[in-house]
C-alpha cells in the first residue's frame, strides 16, 4: 500500500512538473500583437486568416496574436493612422512585448523572416526599400513595422488626421527622426522577400488631396495618440488555432475644424 502510495505521488509529481515547465516556458515566449488596420478588405483578412497565421506559426521561440483593427463602413475615408493608434491605445495594457504593424497587403513571399521585437533601441522595419515589393525611395517607412510600446508613445503613435491613403508613414518617419530613432533596424538577409496584394479598389478611390495632408507630413507630434477619438463598437475572437486571432471594430472621430476633407 505504502509502495502504490509512493508511486502514485511520483507520477503526478513528474506530470505536475512538466505542466508547471511548459506553461512557463510559454509565458516565457516574448508575445508580439500583430495589428491590421482594414476596411472591408474580405480577401486581404481571410488570406492572412489562412496563410499568414500559418506562416507565423513556424516561429515557435515567440508568441503571436494576430488583431484586425477595423474602421467600421461610414461617410469617412479610410484612416490607417487613428486606426492604428485605436488599436494600440485599446491593447497596450495588456502584456504584449511588442506590436507590428502590419499592411493587409504586405505579406512574406519567403519562408524565413522572423517576425520579432526589436533588438535594440529603435523600431524594427520588417519591409525597408529593399525588401518592400514597391516602395524604392530612401528613408520610406512603408509596410510593416515592430516597436516597443515606449518607442510608439515617444513619438505620439501616428499622425491622427491622415484621411484618405497616403502620408502618414512619411509622417511617421519624420517622428521617429526626431526621436532619434532613426534609422530603423532592417533585416540582415537582403534574400527575404514581400509580396503586395493588389485588391483593393477603394485605395485609389479614397486618396485626399496632396495639398491639404502637406501640414501634417511636418506635424512632429501634435496630432496623435493624444488626439486619437474613436469607439471600439465590438470585439470578436475569430479563431485560435493555429494563432489567436481577433478582429476590434472602430467608429473614428474626425475633428471637422482641422481636416474637414475626412468626409467622402
Amino acid at each position: 500500500m505504502l509502495f502504490l502510495t509512493v508511486t502514485l505521488f511520483l507520477i503526478r509529481w513528474k506530470y505536475s512538473t512538466k505542466s508547471f515547465l511548459e506553461q512557463k516556458n510559454i509565458k516565457s515566449k516574448p508575445s508580439v500583437a500583430i495589428i491590421v488596420p482594414i476596411r472591408n478588405r474580405p480577401f486581404e483578412e481571410k488570406f492572412i486568416r489562412v496563410y499568414f497565421s500559418q506562416y507565423l506559426s513556424q516561429f515557435q521561440e515567440y508568441s503571436y496574436e494576430i488583431i484586425f483593427a477595423e474602421q467600421i463602413l461610414d461617410d469617412y475615408h479610410f484612416n490607417k493612422g487613428l486606426l492604428s493608434n485605436a488599436a494600440f491605445l485599446s491593447l497596450k495594457n495588456r502584456s504584449y512585448d511588442c506590436y507590428c504593424l502590419q499592411d493587409a497587403d504586405t505579406v512574406p513571399l519567403t519562408n524565413e523572416l522572423l517576425y520579432r521585437c526589436p533588438k535594440g533601441a529603435v523600431p524594427y522595419h520588417l519591409t525597408p526599400p529593399k525588401l518592400h515589393p514597391h516602395v524604392t525611395y530612401d528613408d520610406s517607412g512603408a509596410g510593416n513595422f515592430v516597436f516597443t510600446s515606449e518607442q510608439f508613445i515617444v513619438v505620439n503613435g501616428f499622425g491622427s488626421n491622415f484621411w484618405g491613403w497616403g502620408k502618414a508613414d512619411d509622417n511617421l518617419v519624420k517622428r521617429f527622426k526626431s526621436k532619434n530613432l532613426w534609422p530603423l533596424e532592417v533585416p540582415t538577409n537582403t534574400s527575404e522577400r514581400f509580396v503586395h496584394l493588389d485588391c483593393d479598389p477603394q485605395r485609389t478611390a479614397s486618396q485626399a488631396p496632396e495639398d491639404k495632408k502637406q501640414f501634417l507630413i511636418e506635424d512632429l507630434g501634435s496630432y496623435g495618440l493624444n488626439t486619437s477619438v474613436f469607439e471600439m463598437v465590438s470585439f470578436e475572437r475569430l479563431d485560435d488555432i493555429p494563432i489567436p486571432i481577433s478582429k476590434m471594430s472602430f467608429k473614428l472621430h474626425c475633428n471637422m475644424d482641422v481636416t474637414p476633407w475626412c468626409k467622402k
